[in-house]
């Protein structure tokens, strides 16, 4: 028999116990993301409840509910279609439509008419199920491909969105320098870009070199691989 002591009341009883975004952060952290980071073959619903969460907090915990802090503005200036402080097409608003689109087609199993004409998304490749290219040039990997020629896999999901939830949580980094790291990674997702000739977009910072898009930051900037 259970002690009162042992147990823990939450009132009123419809949560599991995170109730700030800062637990919610930290599981994302801390569990979610090393999921799709670590395992060899993350599950399909691995991936659907990190892009559930994650959308969640930087949309429904900060964007909306936040309305006075720091990162309520970032979340905003980030992830609203209606906020214009930058390009929809941007490459962090990109991969936040992106994330938004691959949370709410998960939790609906599809998206409206409205929202499948406007979202970034071409098609989602689960496993060997997805295109020639797909099979021998993706290895066959759960990879989100998008209508611009970018494809995202899901250990680079997991570490972009954490890149730019640190940079949203993070109060001290100022609303005007997005993390250039992940403007990086996704703008070296395309593989197009992976040419000396074509510029880093503003604001993108270079990888360190135990990133795993290094070898290809490298093409892009002409800096030898045995740097």
């Amino acid at each position: 028999m259970l002690k009162n002591t042992e147990m823990s009341v939450i009132a009123p009883s419809t949560s599991f116990g995170l109730r700030t975004a800062e637990e919610l952060y930290g599981a994302l952290v801390n569990i979610a993301a090393p999921r799709l980071h670590h395992e060899p073959q993350p599950s399909t619903f691995d991936c659907a409840c990190f892009a559930v969460f994650a959308w969640s907090l930087l949309k429904d915990w900060l964007a909306i509910n936040e309305e006075s802090t720091v990162r309520g503005e970032k979340a905003r200036m980030i992830s609203l279609e209606e906020d214009k402080r930058l390009a929809p097409d941007h490459t962090i608003r990109l991969f936040c439509f992106m994330l938004r689109d691959l949370a709410n087609g998960s939790k609906h199993q599809r998206l409206s008419e409205k929202n499948q004409k406007r979202t970034p998304i071409d098609y989602v490749q689960t496993g060997n199920r997805g295109t020639f290219t797909d099979y021998f040039f993706k290895r066959g990997r759960i990879t989100v491909n998008l209508n611009n020629e970018m494809f995202f896999g899901a250990p680079a999901i997991s570490r972009i969105t954490l890149e730019i939830l640190n940079w949203v949580m993070n109060d001290s980094e100022p609303v005007d320098v997005l993390p250039g790291v992940a403007i990086t990674e996704i703008w070296l997702s395309k593989r197009q870009h992976w040419d000396p000739n074509v510029p880093l977009p503003i604001g993108a910072l270079p990888l360190p070199s135990d990133h795993p898009k290094y070898v290809h930051y490298c093409a892009q900037q002409g800096i030898p691989k045995d740097r």
